[in-house]
């Protein structure tokens, strides 16, 4: 959207949108959408806040959830950038939260890698995310589900759903999270446990930011490339992990 035309935008829904469903304008009653939209966006947005508020995961956020999944698929990203941020830093709140269920979990995680998926409508200026909710999160998850021989039970989804939550949510990280993360997992890179060599393998796969600014380089990919690149280059025996 150029410059006239977002103030063109601007002028009729009182903020410029992040990002439209451009089909929507080749509709007979494209005339009537902004006014419906606005309404119904006040309408998911105000509930959603009740929701939160009263603590009520169901039927209240979920219900809500499914409405803004829908207006999203619907209108697009068509709601100001204040709102973007404020509904992002509101379901990765939701989803780090402790003994929320792992049908909610999924739920929320598909909604906030849809709202994260268009990386060029916010920048790292506009928003941070902490990493270690996120960790936490899979360990909680993952590694209890291991630990309790099956009694802790989610949909066979989730994993998927919250490794492409991570991959969207890294770019967000601060520049002291590179350092971090691999203080966290550098003591579990030992090549003769293929178990938890695999294990961090894959956490740094995709926890790791790999795109960051010129200037930041130092702290973030040269503080973990070449090490790796030497770790694969020594190991010959095709462990698990280097796949």
């Amino acid at each position: 959207m150029d410059k006239r035309d977002s103030n063109k935008r601007s002028q009729i829904l009182g903020f410029i949108p992040q990002k439209e469903n451009v089909y929507n304008k080749l509709l007979p009653y494209a005339d009537k959408l902004d006014e419906e939209s606005t309404k119904l966006f006040l309408d998911i947005k105000t509930n959603l806040i009740k929701s939160v508020l009263a603590r009520e995961m169901r039927p209240g956020c979920a219900l809500w959830t499914s409405r803004l999944n829908k207006y999203m698929k619907i209108y697009g990203l068509k709601f100001s950038k204040e709102d973007h941020i404020c509904l992002i830093k509101l379901y990765y709140d939701l989803i780090t939260q402790p003994n929320l269920e792992p049908t909610r979990i999924n739920k929320f995680a598909a909604t906030l890698s849809f709202l994260l998926k268009k990386e060029y409508l916010l920048s790292q200026d506009d928003l941070q995310l902490q990493w270690k909710p996120l960790y936490d999160l899979c360990t909680r998850l993952v590694e209890q589900s291991k630990n309790d021989i099956g009694m802790y039970r989610y949909s066979s989804g989730l994993e998927t759903t919250l490794e492409n939550l991570i991959r969207c949510a890294r770019i967000y990280f601060p520049v002291t999270a590179t350092q971090e993360i691999l203080d966290e997992f550098r003591p579990k890179l030992c090549p003769y446990s293929n178990t938890e060599i695999a294990s961090a393998i894959e956490y740094l796969e995709i926890f790791l930011p790999i795109v960051v600014k010129p200037e930041e380089s130092d702290k973030g990919y040269r503080l973990w490339f070449e090490e790796l690149m030497n770790l694969w280059e020594v190991c010959h025996n095709a462990n698990i992990w280097e796949s």
